[in-house]
């Protein structure tokens, strides 16, 4: 994983009452929130919205839909 992705589900996991938990909340996300294979980048774009916006991937706030570039569309 690279240190954007740690450092932004290391947030995130903190705005979830996760703390400490980033590499299990990265685990987590990419078996419930994304179908089939995802890469580095693509776990970073969701987890940035999510983020930003303060959204929460478990109430189905923010999930995310492989376009035809190999990239995501947050929804």
């Amino acid at each position: 994983m690279s240190n954007l992705v740690i450092a932004q589900a290391s947030k995130l996991a903190k705005n979830l009452g996760m703390e400490g938990e980033a590499t299990e909340l990265l685990a987590t996300l990419k078996a419930t929130a994304f179908r089939g294979q995802v890469t580095d980048e693509q776990m970073a774009s969701l987890i940035l919205v999510a983020n930003q916006y303060g959204l929460s991937p478990w109430t189905k706030e923010i999930y995310a839909f492989p376009d035809k570039q190999n990239g995501i569309v947050p929804v």
